[in-house]
């Protein structure tokens, strides 16, 4: 069984949002959260799709990857998703990791 997932709860990094008033960029942004969407883990490497694809089951940690026109930039859930505690997804460019 499929865990259900809130997709409502979404947010850009400063960085990101900043970017996206570049309409080039901001398409390439909305595309590839809709990838992400559909379980298109991006560029990604093969082993790290099949961690992505158990964790829609088991509520671990979804990270995907996609190139656009200001560099990669990256997906990230951190589930379980609590409906009290929605965890957001968050867009970001790898750079600003903590």
């Amino acid at each position: 069984m499929r865990m259900k997932i809130d997709w409502k709860h979404f947010i850009a990094s400063r960085i990101v949002g900043e970017e996206m008033k570049d309409i080039k960029f901001y398409s390439e942004v909305r595309n590839a959260f809709a990838k992400f969407m559909a379980g298109d883990w991006g560029i990604t490497c093969e082993g790290d799709k099949a961690l992505n694809d158990d964790a829609l089951i088991t509520g671990d940690r979804i990270l995907a990857s996609y190139p656009t026109s200001k560099g990669k930039i990256w997906i990230n859930a951190d589930f379980v998703y609590n409906p009290s505690d929605p965890r957001p997804v968050v867009i970001m460019f790898p750079e600003e990791r903590n």
